[in-house]
């Protein structure tokens, strides 16, 4: 959680949320602060390294059924510009933690 001009937001590690190595400590942290549709308020996305965001108006849905689909229940879609494949994140998705038990600030899980 961090304070976010006067708003506090929850911070989600892309990296450790799809199933890699949670991101290093860094001084200056990449924090992206997106509005998913269909969640209340802000959260925060700790990324490796931002390059470009945009939000993709036109993309092509992923089939539920899809290899992709399931390899990733993150990716909601894919579009295409130039010759670059652009991957569309479902930031619902990404918030969602349904089988996690909510934590109160100050405590610690037990052991």
């Amino acid at each position: 959680v961090i304070d976010y001009r006067g708003e506090l937001i929850p911070v989600i590690d892309v990296a450790a949320r799809v199933g890699g190595a949670p991101s290093p400590r860094k001084e200056q942290p990449q924090l992206i602060v997106v509005r998913p549709e269909g969640l209340p308020g802000k959260a925060g996305l700790l990324v490796d390294e931002a390059l470009e965001l945009e939000t993709l108006p036109a993309f092509r849905s992923l089939s539920g059924d899809s290899a992709l689909r399931r390899a990733s229940p993150f990716l909601l879609g894919t579009a295409t510009r130039q010759e670059q494949v652009l991957l569309g994140l479902d930031l619902a998705a990404l918030a969602n933690f349904p089988d996690a038990t909510p934590a109160i600030a100050g405590e610690l899980p037990a052991s």
